[in-house]
């Protein structure tokens, strides 16, 4: 079993905290001349053995936007932390490619790895991706599919750019299960093993800022 990094956007966290994200989607890339890009239609699918996300079994640890708040305590015995997903606002939010492994409160056990491409995919995957769907709306089913899927169509080129929905490419598809981290996280790994999954014990390290690839949060 292996422990992988994952970004998140902040509605999307909200999405893995009331239980309705279960499945992420991310471009699968290549090396075309020595310059990483998209797979698009027309290139070969990729290995699924080779998805860069894990495979079933393996754990991804939630990166998200944040601040570590020191101020209150000044014995040194914490600090607190502020999720930009909870709706806080500090003065300034630290970017979710720099928060560390201490202050990550949601971990993520993949249960399934798959490839596809991007229209591929299905009004129920749409849901599991985040969709809040809303059965007062209308009792016909086709009327929230279609809401499903221009939902997610936005979603993809918000956070990927314009005209990335229509460009196809391959996708890891990567399925999940939320974990109880009281019961299957390691021990101090997380924020979300102290009680109120805020506040950070004296001792943990220092954020250390890295140069990890940039991912995006769908």
């Amino acid at each position: 079993m292996r422990e992988r990094p994952i970004l998140m956007s902040a509605p999307m966290v909200r999405a893995l905290l009331n239980g309705t994200k279960t499945q992420t989607r991310r471009v699968a890339m290549h090396t075309v001349c020595g310059v990483r890009v998209a797979r698009l239609a027309f290139d070969p699918a990729p290995d699924v053995r080779a998805c860069p996300y894990g495979a079933p079994g393996d754990l991804l640890w939630v990166r998200e936007t944040h601040y570590v708040e020191s101020s209150g305590y000044v014995d040194g015995s914490g600090r607190r932390i502020l999720y930009r997903a909870d709706g806080e606002a500090p003065t300034t939010w630290t970017p979710s490619i720099h928060m560390p492994r201490w202050a990550s409160r949601l971990t993520l056990r993949i249960t399934d790895v798959r490839v596809e491409r991007l229209q591929e995919i299905s009004a129920d995957d749409c849901r599991a991706e985040g969709h809040p769907t809303d059965w007062s709306r209308s009792p016909a089913p086709e009327v929230h599919d279609d809401a499903a899927r221009d939902w997610y169509r936005d979603l993809w080129d918000s956070i990927n750019g314009s005209g990335a929905w229509d460009a196809n490419p391959w996708v890891w598809v990567v399925e999940f299960e939320r974990l109880d981290c009281a019961d299957d996280c390691p021990p101090g790994a997380c924020a979300c093993d102290d009680g109120d999954a805020r506040t950070v014990k004296r001792g943990v390290p220092e954020v250390r800022f890295g140069n990890p690839e940039a991912d995006p949060c769908a």
